[in-house]
């Protein structure tokens, strides 16, 4: 076995390279050595890459000759997660000795020992504990990690492949493949199936902290999240409970150094009012706070709120990566008619649009026990049943749009009538589009602005 470290790992180990040239070496006892870092204190990796396929070996710590026997046990077993056939994993054993040490004098195996090494850190730093590192996991993607090579892109995979059957080393596999890289992590399980568990575990660890059932990715309804980007929410609401629980209130004033910030009526120019809005909104950024305005105000109101109210909020001494504190102006000066508009516009989209998921619809009308279709009061299923036959039996691609004319509330902001049109493409070509009024009512609770009734001409059961 020919190995050759890179010439800082030569020096650090005090090992003494011979003069070996390439006529020496044989296709399976040429690897590269180079080391890694793990992004984690004191914690490093060495990475064993054979020299032709790139085919890539990581174990754990900086000395070569301790590890040695470390780095031939984790070669066989990648060897057999792989899917390499037996006579070839008996070549591999039949040349793990004698042991040599030369130098690396190619250039193209330099750069892409480079590549590699970075491609490993850069696995590491998606650990959040270096006790989670899985070498398996590392190996198992470097093995089918895409490198370039004489004008062609191919994987450790296609090599070995190619190697086996006799083809050109250099080319991409053809099909069926017989060895493959491995899904199999250290526990036993695929990477997907040991994320799964991870993240019901650290549901329950919330659940425990905070006394309440966390119901990310549960619904049965809404998208599922990726289960790494689950994985990252969770771990970051994990981090947060644990970072403000005894994290001292402050202001937010506070929180940006008492930074200088003038009061409205001594700002005389609009050009003064937006740079200081801008100013004021580049701290609060800086400090992971968002202040968010979802209708159109005049920017006097904006500065006021933030500087007047805002500024005053207590919040946890304390700033967490990933971790945003969002304050919406709606929140504290609701505004119905934005509300009820977007409301609106959501639920004729849901009901004619072909190209909406009919479901969500289906569980924003669960909330209602009644409804009232043209002036007749129905059951919500039956309601949604009349308008799901209409989107099959109608040409629904014919739907252009919806405009909302009119919104008038009642004195205590508790119920809402809305007249518009929608808007439909004429099955005549050459024809205007065809318009249908409608008329919607909402009733306003805890549950924000529900519907109770929409009446549409053109339309009945």
């Amino acid at each position: 076995m020919i190995f050759r470290p890179t010439r800082k790992l030569l020096t650090s180990n005090k090992i003494k390279p011979e003069e070996i040239q390439p006529n020496e070496i044989n296709t399976l006892n040429e690897w590269l050595i180079s080391s890694a870092s793990t992004t984690f204190k004191g914690k490093t990796l060495l990475i064993f890459i054979h020299a032709p396929s790139f085919m890539t070996v990581v174990v754990e710590g900086k000395s070569i000759l301790k590890k040695i026997p470390e780095f031939e046990t984790r070669l066989i077993k990648l060897l057999q997660r792989s899917n390499f056939p037996e006579k070839l994993i008996n070549d591999f054993k039949k040349n793990l000795q004698p042991l040599k040490f030369a130098t690396n004098t190619n250039k193209s195996y330099i750069g892409r020992t480079v590549n590699f090494v970075q491609t490993v850190e850069d696995f590491c730093s998606t650990y959040y504990d270096y006790s989670e590192l899985d070498l398996d996991d590392i190996e198992n993607n470097l093995f089918s990690y895409l490198y370039f090579v004489k004008g062609n892109l191919i994987t450790a995979e296609d090599w070995w492949n190619n190697y086996i059957h006799g083809d050109d080393l250099l080319s991409k596999a053809v099909e069926p493949k017989v060895i493959k890289a491995s899904t199999i992590n250290k526990l036993g399980m695929t990477a997907e199936e040991e994320l799964y568990m991870e993240n019901q575990m650290l549901k329950m660890d919330l659940e425990h902290m905070g006394g309440n059932p966390i119901f990310l990715n549960d619904d049965e309804i809404m998208p599922k999240l990726p289960l790494n980007v689950e994985n990252f929410v969770l771990r970051n609401i994990k981090y947060y409970e644990s970072k403000i629980k005894d994290a001292e209130l402050v202001t937010i004033y506070e929180l940006l150094g008492k930074p200088k910030i003038k009061k409205l009526d001594e700002i005389k120019s609009e050009a003064d009012l937006l740079k200081q809005f801008l100013h004021i909104d580049g701290l609060l950024k800086q400090k992971q706070i968002v202040v968010e305005f979802f209708g159109k105000y005049s920017l006097e109101i904006c500065y006021s709120f933030i500087v007047d109210e805002i500024m005053q909020k207590k919040v946890p001494n304390v700033i967490i990566p990933n971790v945003i504190t969002d304050f919406i102006y709606e929140k504290f000066y609701p505004n119905h008619k934005f509300e009820i508009n977007n409301k609106v516009d959501l639920f004729i989209q849901l009901a004619f649009n072909p190209d909406k998921e009919f479901q969500v619809l289906e569980e924003m009308m669960q909330k209602l026990d009644t409804f009232i279709f043209n002036n007749k009061s129905v059951a919500v299923d039956e309601f949604l049943g009349y308008l799901n036959v209409y989107r099959f039996t109608e040409e629904s691609s014919r739907y252009m749009g919806q405009s909302c004319i009119e919104i008038q509330l009642n004195e205590d902001k508790t119920q809402a009538t809305v007249w518009g049109k929608i808007e439909f493409k004429n099955p005549v070509k050459g024809r205007r589009r065809v318009a249908k009024d409608y008329l919607i009512k909402l009733k306003h609770g805890k549950q924000g602005w529900l519907i109770t009734r929409f009446d549409c001409e053109g339309l009945s059961e």
